[in-house]
């Protein structure tokens, strides 16, 4: 488990890589859809003696397994080349073992602070906004305000700020100068209403109070291939600025890391980011402005995710774990009923296969057939099952557990899957800045993207 805190340069390059030799390991099974189990036959595709420990674990037990922190269940029986992968797995991933941040003992400063968790200041700022999101603006803006507090700034730039939620806490609540930058114009005529309607709300809430910051709203695209200039020229406030972003979306991420790295007048950057898979990877493309890798090291040794393991990197270990301790046998089963549906699909289509089909939410007594008719409701394919089709399919449905447990080993994989992604993001920083870190922020469990990437100048 690594504290990048606690290690040098060198350290970060070498854990890099080692994480990415772990991957190469297993990419059979990182690169693999689960859909893909019955067409790729992926099960066989597992060394033996790791089939035949699998199947002996329970749900609990195999929660416990992919989680590398706890306890090797039947840890007499385990492969060790299995135990190997898995040790690697603990050593060579970021910690997710979050921090609560409590960054204001003193509130007198904030003339809405009293009011946090009043239900009303959170139906007129939070309104229609997920319990999830409420969770990931609040946390994010107070660790904003005390990055801000060590780190003087005229403004914050809020880029991907949509209707300005996070934007209008930080000015709002935390008195902080915001632009808020968003390629959706829509979005930005939406954030000016809901400004109109908070400022309405704090007239009513606080009559005295007449100095409250409004954030600014602009509306434009970031692409990957900006200039400092040219950045700064679009947000015109001031002369010292640090940038946030929650969840930044692909290449717009590593876009940020290249503003506030080439900047002088950029003093801090705090993002929290996500959907990797839209990441831009080709090595060949006609392209300076990848999303993935942008260190030096790791274009030289080079590292290379496909498309499925980034998407990987995106999943919810925790929830996921949560599952199988329940263990609800019929909710698990929605696995194998996507991978065989896969299966007779391109058995009777080859050319469509991993085509886009209804996603069905599973609901108790779920069958197969169920699942498959509605799945199919919006398509052209006619499956038109006869009897042996049907003995095959009550054979294919008896295995579910096994799709379970390759989705679940999947799983195992994600965090170190981030942690290249991550690492390569803290290397490309680390010669050109005064600190840099990957801090585990947010409750894994809550917001499976846990980490913020904070650096300073």
């Amino acid at each position: 488990m690594t504290y990048l805190s606690r290690i040098s340069r060198g350290e970060i390059e070498q854990n890099l890589k080692s994480a990415y030799d772990v991957i190469k390991e297993v990419d059979y099974i990182t690169d693999t859809y689960i859909l893909d189990f019955f067409v790729e036959d992926v099960w066989e595709k597992l060394p033996k003696d790791w089939r035949t420990y699998l199947e002996s674990l329970s749900l609990a037990e195999l929660a416990q397994l992919i989680d590398a922190t706890a306890a090797i269940p039947k840890e007499e029986c385990i492969p060790n080349s299995l135990l190997n992968v898995r040790e690697s797995v603990l050593r060579c991933s970021l910690s997710r073992d979050f921090k609560q941040y409590n960054v204001l003992s003193n509130s007198s400063n904030f003339p809405l602070f009293e009011h946090l968790k009043d239900g009303r200041f959170e139906s007129n700022f939070f309104r229609g906004v997920k319990k999830k999101k409420t969770y990931e603006i609040m946390n994010m803006s107070a660790l904003i305000y005390q990055t801000t507090q060590q780190i003087p700034v005229d403004f914050v730039v809020d880029v991907g700020g949509g209707v300005g939620h996070l934007s209008r806490v930080l000015a709002y609540v935390y008195n902080v100068k915001v632009i808020s930058v968003d390629g959706n114009k829509s979005f930005i005529t939406y954030a000016n209403k809901l400004n109109d309607k908070i400022a309405l709300y704090m007239k009513k809430l606080k009559p005295g109070v007449t100095d409250l910051i409004r954030p600014i709203h602009i509306c434009s695209m970031v692409e990957s291939n900006i200039t400092t200039e040219e950045f700064e020229k679009l947000i015109q406030q001031g002369t010292s600025y640090g940038i946030v972003g929650l969840h930044p979306c692909g290449d717009l991420a590593p876009t940020l890391l290249k503003l506030f790295k080439t900047s002088t007048n950029c003093k801090f950057i705090n993002i929290a980011s996500c959907c990797y898979m839209k990441l831009s990877t080709d090595q060949e493309a006609e392209n300076e402005h990848l999303g993935f890798p942008v260190s030096e090291e790791s274009k030289e040794y080079p590292i290379k995710l496909s498309y499925a393991a980034r998407e990987l990197a995106c999943h919810a270990l925790e929830l996921y774990k949560q599952k199988l301790i329940l263990g609800n046998v019929e909710d698990l089963k929605v696995h194998s009923y996507r991978a065989l549906l896969e299966l007779l699909i391109v058995e009777k289509y080859p050319s469509r296969r991993k085509e886009q089909i209804k996603s069905v939410k599973y609901r108790d007594g779920l069958t197969f057939f169920e699942y498959a008719e509605r799945a199919l409701r919006c398509s052209d394919i006619q499956l038109n099952l006869d009897e042996a089709d049907l003995q095959s399919i009550s054979e294919k449905i008896d295995q579910w557990k096994r799709v379970v447990i390759v989705y679940s080993l999947r799983l195992m994989f994600a965090p170190l899957i981030e942690t290249i992604i991550l690492m390569d993001r803290l290397l490309y920083l680390h010669n050109d800045v005064g600190s840099c870190d990957l801090i585990p922020f947010f409750d894994p469990t809550i917001s499976p993207r846990t980490h913020v990437l904070t650096a300073t100048k």
